[in-house]
């Protein structure tokens, strides 16, 4: 029997990796370059491994890949056949959500005033995105970014992956981090003493945090998109952190209501989104749809 010859293992490994590399991108509909970036390594880097040139990635790269391309690293690895080894969505008793589930496309973030709307009518849709196995599926959601407020480094279109409800989890801001931020205020009408609510949904980078400062910045090319708020005040909090003053002098009412894991910058111009859901209602027999209650 002739020897096996020296390396044969590594480029086992490397063929695998390689395969299931290129499966997730496939079915997830992103390029080798997007994923690169979104999970924060040199642009080229998946392009490498899929070419053959590096045959044994880091672990902690392969480790950023797998979150992005929503899988375990023992998927990539080939350890495991099947991407993520977790139960069936299920809700518990006391209607907590677990398991992965598919995410619901449910806003768009962009910079500018809108009026307030507090209808049951939502122009959400379902996507093809899964949720991550370490939070709580009912706090993920997918927001459209619309505009070109970050267009240095994601393109308008893309999707944002969003962890809500930091209460729940509790991350912490950090310098850097991409988070969205509500800003909302009461603005005056023509009627006498009448006003209307605004608010306004965005993304924004944490470009400083202390103790009693955040300051939040835009990350555009455009001169007319650059825009940066600063949030004051003794022990400033991620969450109801301004108040609501009716009036001219009126304070904006500021609250950082998530964070963003991944971007899918693969989506340029108009997202692939899957089917339109009108009404809270609709959305609730859509999860439902998949979900087997325990």
């Amino acid at each position: 029997m002739r020897p096996e010859p020296m390396g044969s293992e590594s480029e086992r490994r490397g063929g695998i990796v390689r395969k299931r590399l290129q499966e997730r991108l496939d079915e997830l509909r992103l390029t080798a370059r997007g994923a690169s970036v979104a999970a924060g390594l040199s642009p080229e880097a998946v392009r490498m491994m899929l070419s053959g040139r590096s045959n044994s990635p880091r672990a902690t790269s392969l480790f950023a890949l797998a979150r992005v391309l929503q899988c375990d690293v023992g998927y990539l690895m080939g350890e495991q056949d099947v991407p993520y080894r977790t139960s069936e969505p299920t809700v518990l008793p006391d209607e907590t959500l677990i398991g992965i589930v598919p995410l619901l496309v449910s806003g768009r973030v962009r910079l500018g005033w809108e009026d307030s709307d507090y209808s049951d009518d939502v122009d959400w849709y379902t996507s093809d995105i899964h949720s991550l196995p370490q939070y709580l599926p009912g706090a993920q959601k997918l927001f459209i970014l619309d505009d070109e407020s970050f267009d240095r480094v994601i393109p308008r279109g893309s999707l944002l992956h969003v962890l809500e409800n930091l209460d729940w989890h509790g991350p912490g801001l950090r310098d850097g981090d991409l988070v969205i931020l509500l800003r909302m205020r009461a603005e005056k009408t023509d009627q006498p003493d009448t006003y209307k609510g605004q608010e306004e949904l965005s993304l924004r980078r944490v470009a400083q945090r202390a103790p009693d400062l955040i300051i939040l910045e835009t990350a555009s090319t455009s001169a007319r998109l650059q825009d940066e708020v600063v949030w004051e005040g003794p022990g400033t909090e991620v969450r109801d952190g301004g108040r609501w003053r009716v009036g001219d002098q009126a304070s904006e009412s500021l609250s950082v209501t998530g964070i963003v894991l991944r971007a899918h910058v693969h989506f340029a111009g108009p997202p692939l989104l899957g089917k339109r859901l009108a009404t809270i209602d609709e959305a609730d027999d859509y999860v439902n749809s998949f979900v087997h209650r325990g």
